[in-house]
């Protein structure tokens, strides 16, 4: 009980300082009430070391709180004003990739109305529940066509009973994710982009007309962005953007079909698709070589949902004990699980 009350009392310090610093920044008394929810809302975390960005973000939430005029004891408003400015926040700090993969789904879809997509290859059973076990289930992953027509992602759905603690799912997630890891279901990726690599992709998928030479796209880029980001060559305006059309995508050419009018003629609507054909038999080498490489990569998705459905199956029937297993071996190479 002393150590609890001494713990309480230096967290009770911690905010009196970060407080303080925060009036000075706002040059006025922030009122009771409002410290009350702004601590009980967690927007900063005083056991540990406060960035700036954690006191800015107190001081933008108390900025706004005075210019509305909110009354010091209207605690529901307070709340109101916290919750906007923690989502403000994490639409601001968030990774950058996924406003640009937003704005390439939305022009995809604009322009993907009359095309007779295939649907997700994957159904959707649950697995991992059983009797007594908590009441959250993982789904088979799906493959979603989300970057352009022929760049699949990998999606992840977890459903579970809305009475499940916070703690016990994400002690679930815990649990799962060493297995998810090693049979390659989940994967790390870069979260820091350039801001010139960024625009460099929706110059080329959103500004530019599609089977246009990429010395045109150089020259283009080149005269309507700043001298530092300037490429000296076609090749290396060439070379940058296939970097970074795999990186964001995870495959080769995931982004053809934005700047590729044969890519779109071959992932088209039927009527696209015939004339596609007919390039094929004629011999052109392009259409040609489109057929070769969309094949292998139907063939490496196929691969995917096999090994998925075999490892989820294999992992999550038996529950989530094959994942405690797993914790303390995942930095060891991977090993297909028996049948």
């Amino acid at each position: 009980m002393e150590t609890y009350l001494q713990s309480a009392g230096v967290i009770r310090d911690r905010w009196d300082l970060i407080w303080r610093r925060v009036e000075r920044d706002v040059g006025f008394s922030v009122p009771v009430m409002w410290k009350g929810c702004f601590e009980s809302a967690r927007l900063v975390n005083p056991s540990g070391e406060v960035s700036k960005s954690g006191i800015g973000l107190l001081v933008a939430a108390v900025q706004r709180m005075a210019e509305a005029e909110i009354p010091t004891g209207d605690s529901a408003k307070v709340r109101q004003v916290q919750e906007s400015e923690t989502h403000r926040s994490s639409r601001e700090s968030g990774d950058p990739r996924w406003a640009l993969i937003s704005r390439l789904e939305r022009e995809a879809r604009l322009l993907l109305a009359d095309v007779d997509l295939p649907g997700p290859p994957f159904l959707d059973p649950a697995r991992g529940c059983e009797e007594g076990d908590e009441p959250v289930a993982m789904h088979l992953p799906r493959v979603h066509r989300v970057h352009g027509p022929d760049a699949p992602r990998v999606v992840l759905t977890i459903s579970f009973d809305h009475r499940v603690s916070k703690g016990s799912l994400m002690a679930w997630i815990g649990r799962a994710w060493p297995y998810l890891r090693q049979h390659g279901i989940v994967r790390p990726s870069r979260s820091s982009w350039e801001p010139r690599t960024l625009d460099l992709i929706q110059y080329m998928c959103l500004e530019t007309t599609p089977g246009t030479s990429w010395r045109f796209h150089w020259l283009g880029w080149n005269n309507t962005r700043p001298a530092e980001w300037r490429y000296l060559n076609v090749r290396a305006f060439t070379s940058a953007f296939k970097k970074a059309e795999e990186n964001l995508t995870g495959w080769k050419f995931g982004l053809a079909w934005f700047y590729d009018p044969l890519e779109r003629m071959r992932l088209g609507n039927s009527d696209d698709r015939r004339a596609f054909s007919e390039l094929v038999e004629q011999g052109d080498r392009r259409a040609k070589n489109l057929e070769v490489r969309g094949k292998e990569r139907q063939r490496k998705i196929r691969d995917m949902q096999d090994n998925f459905e075999r490892v989820m199956t294999d992992g999550f029937d038996m529950g989530l004990e094959c994942c405690d297993s797993v914790v303390d071996t995942a930095s060891r190479p991977a090993t297909k699980p028996a049948r």
